[in-house]
């Protein structure tokens, strides 16, 4: 915090970010810039049209997310099970929640509508080709994930936060290079 105080100059990637650092860090307001994190929808497009390293589902909801507590993917599993929605969910990512996760989901009767995918080389292949895009952060400052399904034209649903979601669904925050 003193660090961001003590700067010329600092750079958020979200007008929730800046209003952090104007409100927790006690950084003036003039001496902070908002640049969104840039979306090359050329190339995520062409890698989206690209034949998946794995077989999907037919029917199926991505999320893209490391497997820890601040993703909060325990709540997909719940939304999924309480959706009544025929859709498999397919995560991609890894962490250190994962065999919780897996547990969770065989004990809501779900496992065998969860794909826990892991690592993918082209991630953007499989999202393209998704229903729904979801992401269930407690927080996050520019969630690239959600813009980059967006940029792929697939339907996305997320939790608001403090800041980036919000920003990016209203479509006023992403850049394009």
């Amino acid at each position: 915090r003193e660090l961001y105080r003590r700067a010329d100059a600092v750079l958020a990637v979200s007008e929730g970010v800046r209003r952090g650092l104007i409100e927790d860090c006690g950084v003036p307001s003039e001496r902070i810039d908002v640049i969104p994190n840039p979306v090359d929808m050329a190339r995520i497009r062409s890698l989206g049209a690209d034949e998946p390293e794995t077989p999907l589902p037919e029917t199926f909801i991505v999320s893209v997310n490391r497997l820890i507590a601040n993703k909060n993917v325990a709540l997909q599993l719940e939304a999924l099970h309480r959706s009544g929605l025929p859709h498999h969910l397919v995560i991609l990512g890894d962490g250190p929640e994962r065999e919780a996760l897996q547990t969770r989901a065989e004990a809501l009767g779900i496992a065998d509508r969860v794909h826990f995918v892991g690592f993918s080389a082209n991630a953007f292949a499989i999202v393209a080709r998704a229903d729904i895009f979801l992401s269930t952060s407690h927080a996050e400052g520019f969630p690239n994930a959600l813009a980059e399904a967006m940029a792929l034209g697939v339907p996305c649903d997320s939790t608001n936060c403090r800041a980036g979601p919000a920003e990016i669904l209203a479509n006023d925050a992403c850049l394009e290079v």
